[in-house]
């Protein structure tokens, strides 16, 4: 399968993957643990004020309903 772009390069698509080579499992991280930690502590810089707001009274509402249930659930 190919696919012209508007450079008029062709992109050739493999629909099988090749023999006697092993495909990448993307399922694994490829990212290495120092990235990984620096993302980690970014995204805790980020969001640390918004951990530090209240939560709205209808989602402490909902969460008081749920323990009732979970409660009744349990007896």
């Amino acid at each position: 399968m190919s696919n012209d772009d508007e450079s008029g390069a062709t992109i050739r698509l493999a629909m099988h993957p090749p023999r006697g080579r092993t495909l990448i499992d993307l399922s694994k991280p490829t990212l290495g643990r120092d990235t990984q930690d620096q993302i980690g502590r970014d995204l805790r810089l980020m969001y640390a004020g918004l951990l530090r707001e209240p939560l709205p009274d209808r989602l402490l509402d909902l969460i008081a309903r749920l323990g009732l249930t979970a409660r009744r659930t349990l007896q």
